[in-house]
């Protein structure tokens, strides 16, 4: 069948970050448009602070689109030491085949 890169895109960035951190994070997500996406991530209130986890969401976001034969994304974030905000821009919004 064929699938919108965009869904696999954040479908993956989600269970990733979901099953590895899964226990040290919180998502917000909001999609603006087929390009444009906001994420916010808060690390738990009872853990230690962990600012390098919030950077490394930047570099998740930026390469995976690649990943899925897509340009890398530019990605915006502020981050604070327990919570971060992402803009992602997906730069392509055509479909490919799945084999």
């Amino acid at each position: 069948g064929i699938l919108n890169a965009k869904t696999i895109y954040w479908y993956t960035a989600t269970f990733v970050a979901k099953h590895l951190f899964k226990d040290c994070v919180t998502f917000k997500y909001n999609k603006i448009s087929a390009r444009h996406i906001s994420m916010e991530i808060a690390i738990h209130p009872d853990l230690k602070d962990c600012p390098l986890l919030l950077e490394t969401y930047v570099h998740l976001f930026e390469i995976l689109p690649t990943a899925l034969g897509l340009p890398k994304a530019r990605v915006e974030a502020k981050i604070t030491e327990r919570k971060a905000e992402y803009t992602i821009y997906l730069r392509h919004t055509s479909y490919f085949k799945m084999l």
